[in-house]
């Protein structure tokens, strides 16, 4: 399917890059929407926040393993249709968040809510995996998260005031997303339509548990302290919420560019210890104010690295055609768990003494250092030989202008 040549050398034809950018660029932005409208509303409802979280996260990891089933992966055009109609559907019964409903009606439609986003991602996921190649999958995967932030950065000026409206908006953007796909007209097969591998045989493979382990670190540590500064330092997490976001788009970006070129793991294990350095640095000076900015533009920068390498890489690069959805699924578990984790921890964080978070500060960067210890046995998913290809280009060509250079002093 990918091609050596193909849309500005990414090795992607236009139409396979747009079939994929729209699934993912719709999909994402889509889902901030739902959770700007569930953050604001279930404050304003007398249904149980943490029940109704924990409904929605599960969902949402529940029919992510479910439509990554082989008997859904051979129909995988449908499944895309039937998900897109879900999800403007569900859009529009979200809207009864807002109005005085019986709870239990209202965990249902946040339950399909849940679905309508999980159900089909493992598809669209693996939409992206068999359009590109090896050597841009993290650049055309920067590009995408790189649109999708700018997006969600507009997007969040004009959505939160009214619910209802925001809900319509929802809607009407799941269509947009029906149409463009209905358009651009994806082949309506699969090319290897052979049974995908278990998820045994996924979660038993060394490879893949050598890149979840400490991409589920790094996620438990981000929610379990992004509570703390909500609650704790608020000044903090507003200076965060509007910087990090640029810093994280920017990176997403250049990440990727990396990812391609030295390989993914050196790219993430750059982000890890950056991290870890930021956390130390926050232990040893919490009260210092180039520690907190130190802190949030590695996070952003971590971030905007780790969205792209974990969420649309290195998955893919594991894994085949015929295997993607479930190593995509399966890969995604991690976050969820860590977002639903972050209310269960909710309450008890006002109980924190000020000295004690700050002594934690130090054991988020030993948590994290220790993340990186699984990666230094972890195989670089960018085969080799793509890296050797690009360092001999680049050699050929600075050789080249070299002796372009020489042939003209030697005509002066």
């Amino acid at each position: 399917m990918p091609k050596t040549k193909g849309f500005f050398s990414l090795g992607i034809s236009f139409k396979d890059f747009l079939i994929a950018f729209v699934l993912l660029f719709n999909s994402f932005i889509w889902f901030f929407i739902n959770l700007l409208i569930l953050s604001t509303g279930l404050k304003n409802t007398n249904v149980n926040n943490l029940l109704a979280w924990t409904i929605y996260l599960v969902a949402i990891v529940g029919s992510s393993l479910l439509g990554s089933a082989s008997f859904l992966r051979r129909n995988r055009v449908a499944l895309i249709y039937v998900w897109l109609a879900l999800g403007v559907i569900t859009s529009l019964f979200l809207s009864a968040i807002t109005m005085n409903i019986n709870p239990d009606w209202l965990l249902i439609i946040i339950f399909f809510s849940g679905v309508a986003f999980g159900l089909g991602m493992p598809s669209a996921l693996a939409f992206f995996a068999e359009y590109t190649v090896f050597e841009n999958r993290g650049l055309v995967g920067g590009m995408i998260f790189f649109f999708t932030n700018l997006s969600v950065a507009v997007a969040s000026l004009f959505l939160g005031t009214n619910l209802v409206i925001d809900s319509c908006i929802a809607s009407i953007w799941r269509i947009l997303g029906f149409v463009a796909f209905f358009l651009i007209k994806p082949p309506t097969k699969v090319e290897d339509s052979r049974r995908g591998p278990s998820f045994g045989s996924v979660l038993s493979r060394r490879a893949f548990l050598l890149f979840l382990v400490p991409w589920f670190i790094f996620c438990l540590i981000d929610r379990f302290y992004y509570q703390i500064f909500l609650a704790r330092l608020p000044e903090v997490d507003t200076l965060s919420l509007s910087v990090e976001p640029i810093v994280g788009t920017i990176f997403a970006l250049v990440g990727g560019f990396f990812a391609d070129w030295v390989g993914r793991k050196k790219v993430i294990v750059f982000g890890f210890i950056a991290l870890g350095l930021a956390y130390a640095v926050l232990g040893v000076a919490p009260e210092a104010a180039f520690s907190w900015y130190f802190y949030i533009a590695i996070d952003g920068i971590a971030w905007g690295i780790f969205f792209v390498l974990f969420v649309l890489v290195v998955w893919g690069d594991l894994s085949s055609v015929g295997g993607y959805e479930k190593y995509y699924a399966v890969g995604s578990i991690p976050f969820f768990i860590a977002y639903l984790m972050q209310y269960f921890v909710q309450p008890y964080i006002s109980s924190i003494q000020i000295g004690t978070f700050e002594v934690s500060f130090s054991f988020a960067s030993l948590f994290l250092f220790i993340a990186v210890l699984p990666l230094i046995y972890a195989p670089e998913t960018l085969p080799e030989k793509k890296i050797q290809e690009r360092q001999i280009r680049r050699y050929a060509e600075e050789a080249k202008k070299l002796a372009q250079k020489e042939d003209g002093d030697e005509v002066v």
